[in-house]
C-alpha cells in the first residue's frame, strides 16, 4: 500500500495489498489500506466529496495526522469554496465512488481480511492483538458501508462495540454491541440532525461502559417501588446513549426514556431500540421513546416525576439551547438525598472553533454556574450548576474535522462557590 495517494487514482485492485497476502500483512499495512478505502467510501458510498477529503487529496498524502471525517458536513461552505474549482483528482474520486466494480472489490477485500483475522492465531503481543481487533472492527464498519445496497438513500448501519472496563492484568474486557441506523438528513427539515450518530455520544458511551458506576448507571436493589432508577436522555437522536444505558442496567426497576423533537428522528430512534432489543415483548419497551420540546416543555406523564440521571450529547448548537435545557433540567432532575445520592445531568459538547457553531458551547457556563457539592445542612438552598468539567481529546477516526475536543460537564445541585 503506497504512503501517498497517486496523482491518478487507480483501481482498488492495484492500490490495495494483494488479497492472497492479507494474512501476512502487519497492522500498519492494514491500517493504511483501511485509510485508503475510507477515503473512497468515508461513510455513505454515494455522497459528495467532503472538505476534509478535498484537503487530503490536495496534499496527496495519508498521514497519521489526517483526521477522517465522520461522514457528515465537516466545514463551512465558505471554506469549501476557497479551494477553488474541482480538479481532475476529485472527479476521479467521484467516479470511483460510483463504480460498482470498485465497490465489489472493496467488499471482497474487506471480507477476506475479516475472515483471515477471525481464523488466524492470536498475535503474541497483546498490544498488537488489541490493535488487530480494532482494525477488524473498523473493517466491519467499512464493509457495511460498501455493501449497503440501499446506498441511494444514504442510510447507513453502524455497529459499535464498547469495552466494559479497561484492560486489567493483560486481559481485555468483554464488549457490548450496539447497532444503529443512521438515516440521511431530511430535505424538508435541515435541523433534524438527530438522524445521525455524532462523536460526542460515541465518546460518552465509551466512557460510561468503562466506568458505569461513576456515571450513576447502576442496577439498584429492589425497593418495592416501580422505578428505583429513572434515566432520561435529552436530544437522543439515534438513541446511542439510551441503548447503552439499558444494556448496562438491565433491571425492571430501571426506567429509561429517550426524547427528541422531530418526528422522523423519533421514528428512527424507535427503529434503533427495536433493532437492539428485538426479542423483548412487554407492556413497556426497554427504552421508552417520547417527544419533548425544550422550548415549550410539557411536564405530563412520564415527565411528571423527576429523574436520577439525565444524559445529553452535542445538543447545544444555538445560543438559546443552553438556557432552554437549564430550565428543563431544573424541573426534571431529582434533588439530592441521603438515600439516593447526588442526581446528575451529564452533558458532553464538542469544542468547535470555526463555522456557524463556533464557541456556542460557551453558553453552557453562562447558564450553569460553578457550584460545590451540597452540604447536608444546606440542602434546602441548592442551586443547579456545574460540579466539575472534564476535557476529553479527540479519538482517531471519530468526529468532524472542526471538533477540537470535547467537554464533559457534571451538572447537579449544590451550593454556590
Amino acid at each position: 500500500m503506497p504512503n501517498n495517494l497517486p496523482d491518478n487514482l487507480g483501481d482498488l485492485s492495484s492500490s490495495l495489498p494483494i488479497i492472497s497476502e492479507i494474512s501476512d500483512l502487519s497492522n500498519l499495512d492494514i491500517a493504511r489500506a483501511l485509510d485508503y478505502i475510507r477515503i473512497i467510501y468515508p461513510s455513505t458510498c454515494s455522497r459528495p466529496v467532503s472538505f476534509v477529503e478535498r484537503r487530503s487529496l490536495n496534499y496527496k498524502a495519508i498521514t497519521e495526522d489526517f483526521i477522517p471525517d465522520s461522514g457528515y458536513a465537516s466545514a463551512e461552505e465558505e471554506e469549501f469554496n476557497q479551494l477553488g474549482s474541482e480538479d481532475n483528482q476529485i472527479d476521479q474520486l467521484h467516479n470511483m465512488r460510483s463504480d460498482e466494480n470498485q465497490r465489489a472489490f472493496a467488499v471482497r477485500w474487506l471480507t477476506c481480511f475479516i475472515k483471515c483475522s477471525t481464523l488466524s492465531a492470536k498475535l503474541e503481543d497483546d498490544t498488537e492483538a488489541s490493535r488487530r481487533d480494532e482494525l477488524t472492527e473498523e473493517a466491519a464498519t467499512l464493509l457495511t458501508v460498501c455493501a449497503d445496497t440501499g446506498a441511494a438513500s444514504d442510510s447507513l448501519t453502524r455497529i459499535f462495540k464498547f469495552p466494559l472496563g479497561s484492560v486489567l492484568h493483560g486481559v481485555r474486557p468483554p464488549k457490548i454491541r450496539v447497532e444503529l441506523n443512521d438515516a440521511p438528513p431530511s430535505p424538508e427539515d435541515h435541523t433534524s440532525v438527530g438522524l445521525q450518530s455524532w462523536a460526542s455520544s460515541i465518546i460518552l458511551s465509551r466512557m460510561i461502559c468503562e466506568d458505569t458506576t461513576s456515571f450513576g448507571l447502576r442496577n439498584p436493589p429492589s425497593t418495592g417501588s416501580p422505578h428505583s432508577l429513572r434515566i432520561l436522555e435529552l436530544g437522543a437522536g439515534t438513541g446511542l446513549l439510551s441503548i447503552v444505558a439499558r444494556k448496562m442496567t438491565f433491571s425492571k426497576s430501571v426506567q429509561i426514556i429517550a426524547t427528541d423533537y422531530h418526528a422522523n428522528v423519533l421514528a428512527n430512534l424507535r427503529r434503533n431500540v427495536h433493532t437492539n432489543f428485538p426479542l423483548l415483548h412487554s407492556n413497556r419497551p426497554p427504552v421508552e421513546v417520547h417527544t419533548f420540546d425544550w422550548q415549550h416543555p410539557t411536564f405530563s406523564e412520564p415527565f411528571d416525576q423527576t429523574f436520577d440521571v439525565i444524559l445529553a450529547a452535542d445538543v447545544i448548537y444555538h445560543v438559546s439551547h443552553a438556557r432552554w435545557i437549564h430550565d428543563c433540567v431544573s424541573r426534571l432532575l431529582s434533588r439530592p438525598s441521603t438515600h439516593k445520592g447526588q442526581p446528575v445531568f451529564w452533558l458532553i459538547i464538542p469544542l468547535r472553533q470555526t463555522g456557524r457553531h463556533e464557541n456556542v458551547g460557551e453558553t453552557v457556563e453562562g447558564v450553569f454556574p460553578s457550584i460545590q457539592a451540597p452540604e447536608l445542612h444546606k440542602m434546602e438552598n441548592v442551586t443547579l450548576g456545574v460540579l466539575s468539567v472534564r476535557y476529553v481529546g479527540r479519538s482517531e477516526g471519530i468526529g468532524r474535522a472542526d471538533e477540537g475536543g470535547y467537554k464533559l460537564f457534571k451538572i447537579g445541585w449544590g451550593n454556590s462557590c
